[in-house]
């Protein structure tokens, strides 16, 4: 959601313009308005995103330097006096190898805090210090996240997906409210072995120094699905769908892994993720909230300038894993072998060959031609219609 929310305020002054006149609730000075989300979280490198609007005639610099804020000054508190101070992920990654690393997405606005364990009896909210002004999220007792009781999947309707779905450990009567995100990783095998290699820099075919027919990927979304208990019996939620995924997609290509984080959140965090949603999708049409109907704990201390966004504090997060091979959702693999026919290795060198992005597979000297050629992807996992890597995971279990 993050930066969107602004581009959608502009669109929706724009649109109105022309029918009736509108007012946001949103003061002459508000020309720049913060936006500020993430989640306070026990014992976790907690992300921060800072966003701002523009006017409605942004000038240059304004309108091609981008909405995300840089050298704001930032820090979560606690009531029983803890500080934690954190700083922009802007080449700082904060101990992590690269930002990717660090399990976030784009680095834009972000902001990293290590945030120490959290007490259940007290309260926290994030300070932010940004353009001669002072911001802070309203102080809230940290959220506990009940465990997932059962993580499983299914064929979808269609016959082509593969639903993930969750039970959360069964909780209150009361509402419940959840966000879930989760990552991958997955096996890859490709269809064919090759136990040569062609060495560009001596123009020699030789024993391939490693075999590159088995290897891994990984994914992290960082996006997040949202969900209540309001619809299911006795309130207890039950196979609640995170996410689907294609049967025939390289994910499934041998065997595929996801695990699927937990947390619980407040109802008013939820019905910000909603509405921001709505805003989002919407783009400013008739019955689309206004920017200033959206329920924000963010406050300025320092003047009566606006800023929206939603900082909730959770306790912990929970999650579970699930391994899925490829018979199990019959995966079909749709992209046939690639092998050069005898009259394009004939008429090519080796050096061109290998340009042109073929790969030796087989090699015997006493045939014409001596060696046979395959595109990339069929003997190399780690070319890019794999994206695959050599080195296994230490918590892959094989089948």
């Amino acid at each position: 959601m993050r930066t969107y929310i602004y581009y959608i305020i502009i669109a929706s002054l724009l649109c109105c313009s022309c029918v009736d006149e509108f007012n946001a609730n949103l003061s002459s000075s508000d020309t720049r308005i913060l936006c500020i989300e993430g989640t306070i979280q026990s014992s976790t490198a907690c992300i921060f995103y800072l966003s701002h609007s523009i006017a409605i005639q942004p000038d240059y610099e304004e309108l091609y330097g981008g909405v995300s804020i840089h050298g704001a000054q930032i820090a979560v508190h606690g009531s029983n006096g803890e500080v934690w101070k954190g700083g922009e992920l802007n080449g700082n990654y904060y101990g992590y190898e690269s930002f990717a690393d660090a399990g976030y997405g784009i680095n834009a606005g972000a902001y990293l805090v290590h945030v120490g364990q959290l007490d259940p009896s007290s309260k926290y909210w994030l300070e932010v210090v940004w353009d001669d002004n002072t911001y802070t999220s309203t102080p809230l007792e940290p959220l506990p996240t009940p465990e997932i009781e059962e993580l499983n999947w299914e064929m979808a309707v269609d016959g082509q997906n593969v639903s993930f779905m969750v039970t959360p450990a069964a909780a209150p009567a009361e509402k419940q409210y959840y966000r879930w995100n989760y990552e991958e990783t997955w096996e890859v095998h490709t269809p064919l072995v090759a136990l040569y290699e062609y060495d560009p820099e001596t123009d020699q075919i030789i024993p391939a120094s490693t075999l590159l027919n088995i290897g891994w990927a990984q994914h992290y979304d960082p996006s997040y699905i949202y969900g209540d208990n309001e619809n299911y019996q006795s309130g207890q939620m039950r196979n609640f769908v995170v996410y689907n995924a294609d049967k025939d997609d390289n994910r499934f290509n041998y065997r595929y892994y996801t695990r699927i984080y937990q947390t619980a959140i407040s109802r008013e965090e939820y019905e910000y993720e909603r509405l921001s949603a709505q805003l989002s999708d919407e783009m400013g049409g008739l019955f689309t909230p206004q920017p200033s109907a959206l329920p924000s704990n963010i406050h300025c201390q320092t003047s009566d300038v606006q800023a929206i966004g939603f900082i909730g504090v959770s306790l912990n997060s929970t999650s579970a894993h699930i391994y899925v091979d490829r018979k199990s959702v019959g995966h079909i693999d749709k992209r046939l072998v690639e092998i050069a026919d005898d009259e394009t290795v004939m008429k090519s060198s080796w050096q061109d060959l290998w340009q042109q992005g073929w790969r030796v597979y087989e090699y015997r000297p006493e045939f014409t031609p001596p060696a046979s050629w395959a595109s990339r992807w069929c003997v190399d996992c780690t070319s890019p219609f794999w994206g695959a890597s050599l080195t296994r995971p230490s918590f892959w279990e094989d089948n």
